[in-house]
């Protein structure tokens, strides 16, 4: 199955996701189009590729571990994470009205192809 979400938030600007869950292998690239430059953001190999070249960023395992742990020093800090969960919520709004949007026209089911467990 694949899939293709399209925002358009103001501006003339659109976001485009797409995916597919029937990929026999890991795909984790991610590519940024601009009208100022495209980059890929190759996560296995922990690399950010732009018509300037080629660089070595944080791979996303060593990223997701200093993202929980700052989140536990703020919380015996008694300060705010860098990044708050509610940074989260307006990419999990879209990702609900995606899920409410297959639901209507589908019925309420987990997407085909895809095994993320229960549907609630």
């Amino acid at each position: 199955m694949e899939y293709v979400v399209l925002l358009a938030p103001e501006h003339d600007r659109s976001f485009l996701v797409h995916g597919s869950c029937r990929v026999a292998f890991r795909i984790h690239d991610k590519i940024l189009v601009s009208d100022r430059d495209t980059c890929l953001f190759d996560i296995l190999k922990a690399t950010l590729t732009t018509r300037e070249g080629t660089v070595a960023i944080e791979d996303e395992q060593s990223n997701c571990a200093r993202v929980t742990g700052d989140v536990v020093l703020a919380v015996r800090e008694g300060r705010p994470p860098r990044v708050p969960a509610a940074a989260a919520l307006p990419a999990m709004r879209i990702l609900q009205a995606v899920q409410d949007a297959w639901d209507a026209e589908h019925g309420t089911r987990d997407l085909p192809g895809c095994s993320f467990g229960g549907h609630d």
